[in-house]
């Protein structure tokens, strides 16, 4: 089944088929999962690949921040942090019983704090 829109569609010499879901029909448990817990690992490493390249820039070896390129980068891996910590967080910050959300834990003000 693909939805509570899903129509039968009858074949010539067999039994009724599904048809296949459209975009409006709701996400099922498996995509679900998916869309909340897949980009989690991805967040991570790059929160973590982040802080290297500023722990690198800053505390190992400041004397590149003397170019240009590097302070762009500097900028640029400050500027990915907390994106990366509102990815990884995600779907748990959303309120508690969020339509088509699993992991959903939050309330009002983790939804907006993020």
């Amino acid at each position: 089944q693909f939805g509570p829109r899903a129509l039968l569609l009858q074949g010539q010499n067999g039994p009724a088929h599904p048809a296949p879901p459209t975009m409006t029909d709701p996400p099922n448990t498996a995509q679900q999962r998916a869309f909340a817990y897949a980009l989690k690992p991805l967040a991570a490493l790059s929160f973590l690949s982040a802080c290297y390249v500023l722990y690198h820039l800053i505390i190992r070896r400041p004397e590149k921040l003397k170019r240009m390129y590097h302070r762009i980068i500097l900028a640029m891996n400050a500027c990915m942090l907390p994106y990366a910590v509102a990815d990884f967080v995600g779907t748990w910050a959303m309120p508690a019983g969020t339509p088509h959300r699993v992991g959903a834990a939050g309330n009002r003000a983790t939804c907006a704090a993020q």
